[in-house]
């Protein structure tokens, strides 16, 4: 990569030196079914919809052709840093017709996101080669529009896999001749992908860049004085909370709930989660539901641990059902697993089945957690479920529901038999036509010559009468309901 000539700026996709466009990120978007203030000055605006692009057919590496498909399957390899079957998926992306390419580039550069994530915990000069090697057929190839952030993440890869000073020297050259002018201080500005030593590394070898730094005002000294003075807290919030003295219990009620809220102890008593950061609220409520699923499954495990100590065996005595759980849940994880493993032998087969096919699709996605997690997750749903059917059946609210549902359904067949009726009516006429007989070949001739058909006169009949039927009942269920 170190042998291609230095080109003219121009030459890079038409970019200009002063125009390099800043597309923000898919991440920090805002998506409309995440719960945020109301603010009046920015309603919601839904945009007008636009031609789908059409569904092509699934490629031999078994990425689908529907681009909304494709999209979801990306972001879920770059979650398990699955990056090789994030490749695939984004170069079939690039292949379909009609994806923008600001919103290719987007997508790329999530992708060199997570290459540096893993460069930095494994760098690899190989690796490094490969990534150079895919931006210049995806990004150049393809004339994408370049962003600061595409060029920046290629010198972190390029200051992560060269030790060399000549070869080294030749990639930040090459780079940075890409964003000249003020393009290139946007470059140096992603603090969040080049830090200050990095700075050191390009200034040294750009010396356009090398700057010297401003002279902080006095009322600036100041304000940065304040600001790192501590703040002081009264005497008694500065010690630790004494415990809580629990009251003995039989059961694991306590430990579980105890084992879920450890969080808090990690976190400074005088800390308010209302004034914290959007994803860092997100963060606490991701590892409460983590937490939780974690304390289930334990409590499942030592209620079954506990059994066996009795000498009982849970699938033959009247055991609890969360005893019970944790062996269903052991079940359904090894399946998971086995499942995951044949998610991998899918991706590596070159000739696949349907089956190999459907693999290919889903495993990303099963790949976000673990096979004890998952099972956890679909048995606490199972759990809930027989819960709340338990409840509707002690409250009396299931024949109330499905006498609900059947008065809903009889009057949807009273309504389609009425409209059939009218229907065949107005077609065939309200009375039945007298007059001289046409030959077929007439053209004057008249079809109005029947009644409405008899089955259509019972349907409608029957339809009445039953919803007339259904309506009693539904007063005789809802009068019996206000006695009980």
């Amino acid at each position: 990569m170190d042998d291609v000539p230095l080109t003219e700026p121009s030459s890079f996709g038409g970019m200009k030196a002063a125009a390099m466009p800043a597309y923000p990120s898919m991440i920090n978007r805002p998506r409309y079914h995440d719960l945020r203030a109301f603010d009046p000055s920015s309603p919601l605006r839904v945009q007008e919809a636009t031609a789908p692009i059409p569904r092509a057919r699934t490629s031999l590496t078994g990425v689908p052709g529907d681009v909304d498909e494709m999209v979801a399957i990306f972001d879920a390899c770059l979650r398990v840093d699955n990056l090789e079957r994030a490749g695939l998926v984004l170069k079939r992306l690039g292949a379909v017709e009609g994806v923008p390419s600001q919103e290719l580039m987007i997508l790329g550069n999530q992708f060199l996101r997570a290459s540096l994530e893993q460069l930095r915990s494994h760098p690899d000069r190989k690796q490094a080669g490969d990534l150079h090697k895919w931006y210049e057929l995806f990004v150049r190839g393809k004339g994408l529009p370049q962003t600061a952030e595409t060029v920046a993440c290629m010198l972190k890869a390029s200051l992560l896999s060269e030790h060399q000073p000549g070869r080294l020297d030749r990639l930040v050259l090459r780079y940075m001749s890409m964003a000249p002018g003020e393009a290139g201080l946007r470059v140096l500005s992603m603090a969040d992908i080049l830090n200050d030593q990095d700075l050191a590394t390009i200034t040294e070898v750009c010396p356009t860049y090398n700057l010297a730094p401003e002279e902080p005002s006095a009322a600036v000294e100041e304000a940065e004085e304040k600001a790192t003075q501590p703040t002081r807290l009264p005497p008694q919030l500065l010690g630790e909370l004494p415990e809580v003295l629990a009251t003995p219990q039989k059961g694991f009620g306590l430990k579980t709930l105890k084992q879920t809220l450890t969080l808090f102890d990690k976190m400074p008593q005088d800390c308010d989660i209302s004034t914290l950061s959007y994803e860092q609220q997100r963060e606490i409520q991701a590892r409460l539901e983590r937490d939780c699923i974690d304390a289930a499954v334990e409590r499942w495990r030592e209620e079954n641990e506990s059994l066996k100590k009795m000498g009982l065996n849970s699938s033959v005595s009247a055991a609890s059902l969360n005893s019970r759980l944790y062996d269903w849940q052991l079940a359904l994880e090894a399946r998971l697993t086995d499942e995951m493993r044949k998610v991998e032998l899918a991706e590596a087969k070159p000739r696949k089945t349907p089956e190999d096919y459907d693999r290919c699709t889903y495993g990303p996605f099963l790949r976000l957690s673990t096979p004890s997690r998952l099972a956890a997750v679909i048995f606490g749903i199972l759990f809930s479920m027989v819960e709340l059917v338990t409840l509707a059946n002690a409250t009396h609210q299931i024949p109330r529901l499905r006498t609900a549902f059947l008065a809903l359904f009889d009057l949807l067949l009273c309504v389609l038999g009425m409209v059939s009726f009218f229907y065949v009516m107005i077609r065939r006429g309200w009375r039945p036509q007298q007059g001289r007989a046409y030959s077929r070949d007439d053209p004057y001739r008249d079809d109005k010559a029947t009644w409405a058909p008899w089955y259509t006169w019972l349907q409608l009949a029957a339809a009445i009468l039953h919803f007339l039927y259904m309506l009693m009942h539904c007063v005789s269920a809802c009068r019996e309901g206000r006695r009980d």
